[in-house]
């Protein structure tokens, strides 16, 4: 029984972060999520590239959007 819990401890950071890609992969996902880092371990550390890849893939969403605007308003001054 206890090492239902302890494996249990290991599968549910690693399942939010497998939903989370899958839903990113998908097309569907929030750019918002971020998973709380709970460990200092490798469960830790992998929840932490999580929040990293999705800070990053965020901020490229909004660089890309930006100049998809600023296209926009130079196409129209043209």
């Amino acid at each position: 029984l206890s090492g239902y819990f302890f494996a249990n401890s290991f599968i549910k950071p690693i399942l939010k972060i497998v939903d989370g890609l899958d839903d990113i992969a998908n097309g569907e996902g929030d750019l918002t999520t971020r998973l709380e880092v709970k460990s200092k371990d490798e469960i830790g550390s992998l929840a932490t590239c999580f929040n990293t890849f999705m800070d990053k893939l965020q901020g490229i969403i909004k660089d890309i959007s930006g100049n998809a605007t600023n296209l926009n308003q130079s196409s129209s001054n043209l």
